[in-house]
């Protein structure tokens, strides 16, 4: 059911216009036969028939009053089409029918307009109806260049609701030749806003190469009041475009899995957008005998639709992720293309100096390394855009890759050397002691692993700042390091409960794993010889797997156990949380990985000992079932065994700038899922080469 902002038009700009309640119209009493409200019992008939998609009940009331087929009727002052239209697909039976009585009628479709100005082709842009679109424009081709009231086509419209597929046709068939264009002046820079806006960037693209005066245009977010914006100032599409984090690589946030996703998918480039289609619809004229051998093939094309779209069901819930993560790299390389082609058209312009600076301050206020990168490498200059106020920025709110940047270019330590005189909030240390924003906090979970994150990048901004630095005292009389244990006392507190909580946890299984594997070493399967006391299967090759993965997952277990145990006992002062803390988790963590690996493959030999009967099929089962629960143990606890590896790697390099702390997580978080592969395949293999080689025979 459509919404009950499209079953009353309205124009785009009309948000304190009439409105207009469905169940008003369709529930309310008829108290006169004549007319309720000034409304005539005839139009309230036809719009209730609209609603439910009778086209009996209106053909009959068109044909007693053919003048409601052009009236406005309705509080909304609508014509009959404009609401059927609003309505979405689901009344494309009725659309077709009133259109084709239209056309009889000999009704012209621009002639058919709103209280504003409107034609019925902005509801179906308003409705994303597409469907009803296409057979409007079949109908009139000029309908797209029709403005309303405001100068506004329906385009614009298509793109404020955010119906990319509707609006990628309206921008192909829109032509830019009459007057007024909506791609001129400020039906064209609204256009272009309206498209940052909702992320459309491959049509700001698009707009921005075929009309190069857009990308150096100001908005006005007070020209029209459908923005929802809190910002009345002029803005340049750039810096709009720096005010976007989600739009580049740098700001969207992938688990694991989802980066090792990003980086295989292929970026897919949407080539409807470089085909326009200026045409009406194109006639096909084929042969007779053509025709004859295309109806031979109807049920079996049927037929084929039919499965193609049950596949599609069944492989939707796994293509989809993947799908999404595609369109977001697809959105990601569309951005860098418009952001270079928006910097090479500023050059051009006289302003592209004060453009070129808002837009730096704002991509550095965001946390964009992109935005800053194409500038400079765009116009060298803006490199004196880079002052105390960015690191700042940058130091504050942990953007790490626009530090690294400052410290590319050089300046870092006279930046750093400016913040001295800062009697208010001290100098860059005091600033990196502070609390980072919960934004980017909750980067990491766990409360453990945010101290770590912080108390790293404290480390770091220290190795940078003079020796003098840690002995300066801000207002409170705080000096840098006292600074940041009074920030981060309750994170201190959490963290130590988290730590504790997991440690508990993982001596709970190691100690639950020790106990059965040391059991199964005493009642080994298929017990001892009653004369010598040897065990019956000593000579088996799984026998002797069996002993040497029991052993073995009986010392990791004990060994995880321990670990656990000093996490538990451990003083937990702050520096704690920097190396000591997490190395003894990753310890613990992969020692309790290799314990239940190996106590699956002793349970699989056990099994296969005792039922196996040397069959290959039960070895096959039992090596498919094994991998299971180390899969997913491997699986969830994976991200938690990358990052901590990754910050045992960082710290013991120091020489390392605080890239790697979050960067290398990719790659070596790609080394460890290929460690977890290669032991689930020794599992099987184990299995495979502890049975006799005429199992298979």
């Amino acid at each position: 059911m459509a919404s009950s902002s499209s079953l009353c038009p309205r124009n785009d700009n009309s948000a304190n216009g009439p409105k207009n309640s469905n169940m008003d119209i369709e529930c309310a009493p008829v108290s006169s036969p004549s007319s309720v409200h000034g409304i005539s019992s005839s139009e309230l008939e036809l719009y209730k028939a609209v609603l439910n998609g009778d086209w009996e009940r209106a053909s009959q009331l068109l044909s007693d009053n053919p003048q409601l087929l052009s009236a406005q009727i309705g509080t909304a002052k609508s014509p009959v089409l404009h609401i059927a239209v609003g309505l979405g697909e689901a009344r494309m039976g009725f659309v077709e029918e009133l259109v084709a009585l239209l056309d009889k009628q000999g009704e012209d479709l621009a002639a058919l307009r709103d209280s504003y100005g409107a034609t019925a082709l902005f509801n179906a842009a308003r409705a994303g109806n597409i469907k009803a679109a296409k057979l409007l424009v079949n109908k009139m081709p000029d309908l797209p260049n029709i403005c309303q009231n405001n100068y506004l086509a329906p385009l614009h419209t298509a793109v404020r609701y955010g119906h990319k597929e509707l609006t990628l046709y309206l921008l192909n068939i829109t032509r830019n030749d009459v007057d007024p264009s909506p791609f001129s002046n400020l039906p064209g820079f609204e256009l272009l806003r309206r498209a940052l806006t909702v992320g459309f960037h491959d049509v700001a693209l698009r707009l921005v190469k075929s009309y190069p005066h857009l990308a150096t245009c100001k908005f006005n977010y007070a020209h029209y009041d459908d923005v929802a914006d809190d910002s009345d100032e002029a803005l340049t599409p750039l810096t709009v475009l720096a005010k976007r984090p989600w739009a580049f690589r740098s700001g969207s946030c992938f688990n694991l899995w989802q980066r090792m996703i990003y980086h295989c998918v292929p970026v897919k480039l949407n080539h409807f957008l470089s085909q326009p289609n200026r045409g009406g619809m194109q006639n096909q004229v084929g042969s007779h005998e053509l025709s004859t051998q295309m109806c031979c093939w109807t049920r079996l094309f049927k037929a084929c639709r039919k499965v193609n779209a049950i596949f599609k069901k069944l492989v939707g819930c796994l293509v989809s992720p993947i799908k999404h993560i595609q369109e977001t790299k697809t959105m990601h390389s569309l951005t860098l293309q418009l952001l270079n082609h928006l910097c090479t058209e500023v050059l051009k312009d006289p302003r592209a100096e004060e453009i070129f600076r808002e837009s730096f301050i704002t991509g550095a206020k965001y946390g964009i390394p992109e935005i800053l990168e194409e500038i400079i490498k765009s116009y060298p200059f803006a490199l004196e855009y880079l002052d105390e106020n960015v690191l700042k920025l940058a130091v504050s709110y942990r953007y790490e890759k626009i530090f690294n940047l400052i410290c590319a270019t050089g300046m870092h330590r006279e930046l750093i050397i400016r913040t001295r005189d800062d009697s208010n909030v001290g100098n860059i240390l005091h600033l990196a002691g502070e609390l980072a924003p919960p934004h980017r906090l909750n980067l990491v979970c766990g409360a453990a692993l945010q101290m770590q994150r912080e108390l790293h990048w404290f480390k770091e901004i220290e190795k940078y700042a003079p020796r003098t630095f840690s002995e300066s005292e801000n207002k409170k009389k705080e000096k840098p390091k006292m600074a940041f244990i009074n920030a981060h006392k309750e994170l201190i507190k959490e963290g130590e409960k988290w730590m504790k909580g997991t440690a508990k946890c993982y001596t709970l299984a190691a100690a639950l794993i020790a106990t059965v594997v040391f059991a199964a070493a005493i009642t080994i399967p298929g017990g001892n010889h009653d004369d010598t006391g040897i065990p019956n299967f000593s000579k088996e090759k799984a026998f002797k797997v069996f002993a040497a993965s029991d052993a073995l997952s009986l010392f990791l277990s004990i060994a995880s156990v321990l670990i656990c145990l000093s996490i538990l006992t451990a003083r937990y002062a702050e520096d704690d949380f920097l190396v000591a803390l997490p190395r003894r988790l990753i310890f613990g963590l992969v020692t309790l990985f290799l314990s239940v690996t190996f106590m699956m493959i002793a349970y699989s030999c056990a099994i296969y000992l005792l039922f196996g009967e040397k069959k290959a099929w039960i070895l096959i089962s039992l090596g498919a079932l094994a991998c299971l629960p180390v899969t997913l143990y491997g699986i969830w606890q994976f991200p938690l065994l990358a990052f901590l590896a990754n910050i045992v790697i960082v710290q013991s390099d120091r020489s390392t700038i605080m890239a790697r702390v979050f960067d290398t997580i990719t790659y070596f978080g790609i080394c460890i899922k290929f460690m977890t592969e290669c032991i689930a395949f020794t599992l099987s293999l184990s299995l495979s080469l502890s049975a006799p080689a005429d199992i298979f025979s």
